[in-house]
């Protein structure tokens, strides 16, 4: 009975750290860079008056690092975006310097027919052949209370 119970336990053994297997031959394959919005630089929150503006700065990392400067295409994601375009304007693209992972820049908020309640602005990276869109960003703005 004793031996039976050590085949047994053999046997489940063998079967559980043969299981368990990963195949890892994929590592050396090539991958495009992923660029991703890590957040505003301070509140999310944008309160302002009738005519007002306001910047927002954006954080931005990029998981690898370039020798020459690299440029990104950027938008407001429409579907998510709750405000009139009217209230924001957002730079074409943004720039991450040779050398670096990290960047910022910023969009203009304005008054001009801000909601009462926080509305999101939400900001993208778009979509390109040379690199894999990560993290959006929210910037949430409403009329000044």
């Amino acid at each position: 009975m004793k031996k039976t119970y050590i085949l047994i336990f053999a046997f489940v053994s063998l079967l559980a750290f043969s299981a368990c297997e990963t195949d890892y031959n994929d590592y050396e394959t090539p991958r495009l860079p992923v660029v991703g919005l890590t957040g505003t630089i301070g509140s999310q929150n944008v309160s302002l008056d009738p005519g007002d503006s306001a910047e927002k700065g954006i954080e931005v990392f990029v998981s690898d690092v370039s020798a020459s400067d690299r440029t990104f295409p950027i938008s407001a994601n429409l579907d998510l975006t709750e405000i009139d375009a009217a209230n924001y304007s957002i730079p074409a693209s943004f720039t991450v310097l040779a050398g670096e992972r990290t960047a910022e820049f910023f969009i203009m908020v304005t008054n001009v027919n801000l909601p009462v309640d926080y509305a999101p602005i939400v900001i993208k990276v778009d979509d390109a052949a040379t690199h894999a869109s990560g993290a959006q960003a929210t910037v949430r703005a409403r009329l000044k209370p």
